[in-house]
């Protein structure tokens, strides 16, 4: 198993209704609008389908109270058909505003939570009320709370339009008082220790029913230490366990599905002579994909957790062996697990371990690119909800750090960024943060124009990356100085992919610029100049900053023109020109041309300078080193518009500065195809 990736942990939680991916942000906007009391007023009411995604997002939230309960169940506004409460702290008075909907599904919370007096948010009254109120219903779910015998003995009786009942890890101790429930279809009893009457039996009665009734009754049987009928099945190994399963077979000659994922038959090859009866479970790599099919759009976190980990050992030893048409069902069956169980933290660590395998190194390339977007979608939504869970972090970013998926075009590099940069803030694990300042650097420069604008508007961001800048800064020189070459590889690593995700937030971005100056970062940057002067391409991100920040004439950078900033700047000027590195790019050009970036910008401002020498001597090197460069066979750097030469060349009256802009322009130019340089004519 690779030791970055993780598919199992300790948390629990629930599921997330599948919301289309177009719809998602409206739903979420409305949703946070009636989450903090803004909604506008409107005459219409929403279909179910909105309505009840709404609701998913407050629940997900754990934004349900009184107050939006009491919005959301509005009969005028919203068509209500689905209500889960799981999560979320409600008490019974807030049941009643249920009543104004026309319910067929219903979920209580679990026992999680309670108010402050120590009781059960939900009281024991609830099925009284349950079954006054919401006589209609075809879907209850109860499992996880405290609930005995007589709660279920009410609802046998009185809730006859029943199909699917959930009553796991409950206190029932006897079920036979299901029997009245002919219509239903689907029974989930996990985690039960039954006491009195017999299970078969019981089950064998509910096939007594109209014949016009499809029968389709679903058998879970899982394993617990708390359950007697289930630890017996353990107990005595798989051969009782597949006579308990005959018997309950032989007993429904109708039954055409059961499942026996997480038993001792789980990877056992079961066939019933004569019956027509497909077993779920995880004996091969077909079998697998039939099982995640089968659970992954059903509120079946446990089974679809289990399902994902046997999906994840097939990848990880066996990937080889999947033809091309089970890799992309495989990955679309995981998505769709993902999305329905976003609440459901195991669900997600282990989807997301096996979308890492999916788009490991060049396996990727098997994927179209629709494909690998999903894959993304939901990896973003794993670490949009869990932002402090690291080896889920892990898992998302080891996926997405693909040089490859990170070059395809239709990827939503916005939202990427956007993720990256507030799991940055919220996640300080090392290797976290190393892959998501990667990516930062990577995506920014790739964000239409209006994108990055709205990224680069919330200054957090900047402030936070030059607090990195300063963090391994000091890590950096630390390790150097005690001999540690990994953790030194490991902040200079780091150290360079955030100056480059500088470099490009600030490119043509005032606001990023001005962030950048009040978080310190000008005093930071020069530091890092004076301590990486062997080290030229750390210089070259550096300097790139600093000439955004140069060519913002309203911070009116005065700081920059200190004797002792001018003099590193000067002293960076210098270089063997003619040296090519391995992969053909002059980095001694690159580096001296952007701080005589720096300085042309500062000579076209008169006031500032301490030093009128320093300020000629800046001049005169900038006219002397420029015409030293070389023409270069590739395009070195690259520029939104020409607006950053344009101010220059109006306004400077510095031989030098004006040097400099025909040198950069003309490079620009000269490589314009296959650049997409900008033109005079959009300035």
């Amino acid at each position: 198993m690779d030791h970055n990736v993780a598919t199992t942990s300790s948390y629990t939680a629930t599921t997330t209704s599948v919301i289309p991916r177009l719809s998602r942000l409206t739903t979420e906007r409305v949703a946070e609008l009636i989450g903090n009391d803004e909604l506008p007023e409107f005459n219409h009411q929403l279909v179910a389908s909105c309505s009840n995604d709404i609701f998913e997002v407050l629940r997900r939230k754990k934004k349900l109270s009184h107050r939006t309960l009491a919005t959301m169940c509005s009969s005028t506004r919203f068509q209500l058909n689905k209500i889960d409460l799981m999560g979320n702290k409600v008490e019974l008075a807030d049941l009643e505003l249920c009543a104004n909907q026309n319910l067929v599904s219903f979920r209580l919370g679990d026992i999680d939570y309670f108010p402050s007096d120590g009781r059960l948010g939900i009281t024991s009254n609830w099925p009284q009320y349950v079954a006054r109120k919401l006589p209609r219903l075809e879907s209850l779910a109860f499992a996880n709370r405290n609930t005995a015998n007589d709660t279920l003995a009410q609802i046998g009786a009185s809730l006859l339009n029943l199909r699917f009942l959930d009553i796991s890890s409950t206190c029932v101790t006897d079920i036979s008082c299901i029997s009245s429930l002919q219509n239903l279809e689907v029974l989930i009893m996990y985690n039960l220790n039954i006491l009195k009457g017999d299970v078969t039996e019981t089950l064998s009665n509910l096939r007594e029913r109209s014949t016009r009734t499809i029968y389709r009754t679903l058998i879970s049987i899982w394993h617990s230490a708390s359950g007697a009928e289930l630890r017996h099945i353990v107990q005595f190994g798989t051969d009782r366990a597949l006579a308990f399963v005959e018997k309950i077979i032989e007993a429904h000659p109708k039954l055409e599905q059961i499942s026996l994922l997480a038993t001792p038959l789980d990877s056992s090859l079961i066939e019933i002579p004569n019956r027509k009866l497909q077993v779920i479970n995880t004996v091969s790599r077909k079998s697998i994909l039939h099982a995640l099919a089968h659970y992954a759009g059903l509120d079946r976190p446990a089974f679809i957790t289990h399902t994902l980990h046997s999906v994840y050992y097939q990848l990880q030893s066996g990937y080889d062996k999947f033809s091309q048409e089970e890799l992309k069902e495989c990955l679309r069956l995981v998505c769709i697990a993902m999305e329905q169980g976003l609440s459901t933290l195991p669900v997600q660590i282990a989807g997301s371990a096996c979308l890492y395998h999916l788009c490991k190194m060049k396996r990727i390339k098997r994927l179209s690119v629709k494909e690998v977007n999903a894959c993304i979608e939901r990896s973003l939504d794993a670490a949009e909800q869990y932002r402090s869970m690291t080896q889920l972090q892990k898992n998302v970013w080891l996926t997405i750090c693909n040089d490859y998926l990170l070059h395809l075009e239709g990827i939503d590099f916005y939202r990427t960024c956007k993720v990256a940069l507030d799991t940055m803030l919220l996640n300080r694990d090392a290797s976290v943060e190393r892959m998501t300042i990667a990516i930062v650097s990577i995506v920014t420069p790739k964000m239409r124009p209006a994108e990055a604008k709205a990224l680069t508007s919330e200054t957090k961001y900047v402030h936070h990356l030059v607090k990195i800048m300063n963090d391994y800064l000091e890590a950096y020189t630390r390790d150097f100085r005690i001999g540690h070459e990994r953790d030194n590889d490991n902040a200079l690593y780091t150290l360079k992919f955030t100056l480059s995700a500088l470099w490009n937030l600030t490119d043509e971005c005032p606001g990023t610029c001005r962030a950048f100056l009040e978080a310190g970062g000008v005093g930071i940057a020069f530091r890092i100049l004076k301590a990486f002067d062997y080290h030229g391409n750390v210089q070259t991100k550096v300097l790139g900053i600093l000439n955004n920040l140069a060519e913002v004439e309203e911070l009116h950078l005065g700081q920059l023109c200190k004797y002792e900033y001018i003099s590193v700047l000067i002293s960076c000027l210098d270089g063997l020109f003619n040296e090519v590195d391995s992969k053909g790019r002059y980095r001694e050009v690159e580096r001296s041309y952007f701080a005589a970036g720096i300085l042309a910008n500062l000579l076209t401002n008169t006031d500032g300078w301490e030093s009128e020498k320093q300020r000629e001597e800046a001049c005169d090197k900038l006219l002397e080193l420029i015409e030293q460069y070389p023409v270069l066979p590739s395009a070195m750097v690259s520029y939104k518009s020409f607006m950053p030469f344009c101010r220059i060349v109006q306004e400077s009256k510095s031989n030098g500065a004006i040097m400099w802009c025909l040198w950069g322009v003309h490079h620009v130019l000269q490589h314009r195809e296959k650049n997409n340089a900008p033109t005079f004519d959009k300035g």
